[in-house]
């Protein structure tokens, strides 16, 4: 029986924060010299929902297939994962004691049955056991 933990989402290039930094102009009033002169602003750079740390409706759940302190060996994975037709992907995970590491996980999942799905599909045809992550 495989054990469902919470974890924070560490997808690559993703902010863990909904909420717009101070880099994102969509978030900040016009500069009263900007408005002044009438000169336009500029677009917000447009975010994906990953990057804005979100989930969505799909992705509330992943397979966590390893850990790596040599991020070539989770590369390496990664990409045998996704040559056999998983939807593979690395993040950076920290330890509590501390270690920077490299996971590898599978998909993402909308409910927990749906990622019980997949790790079985990952043990038939990968012989690799994973471990269903929640995302927050």
């Amino acid at each position: 029986m495989q054990s469902t933990q919470t974890v924070q989402s560490a997808a690559p290039s993703t902010t863990q924060s909904a909420a717009p930094s101070a880099t994102q102009s969509a978030a900040l009033p016009p500069r009263p010299e900007a408005a002044a002169a009438g000169a336009p602003r500029p677009a917000p750079p447009a975010q994906t929902p990953a990057a804005r740390g979100e989930t969505g409706a799909r992705g509330r759940y992943t397979v966590q297939v390893g850990t790596f302190t040599i991020p070539e060996n989770a590369q390496r994975l990664a990409a045998d994962l996704s040559r056999r037709g998983f939807e593979a992907y690395v993040v950076d995970w920290t330890h509590t004691d501390g270690g920077a590491w490299k996971a590898v996980r599978v998909g993402r999942a909308a409910n927990e049955a749906e990622a019980r799905g997949l790790a079985s599909r990952l043990s038939a045809e990968a012989n690799l056991r994973g471990d269903i992550i929640r995302l927050r």
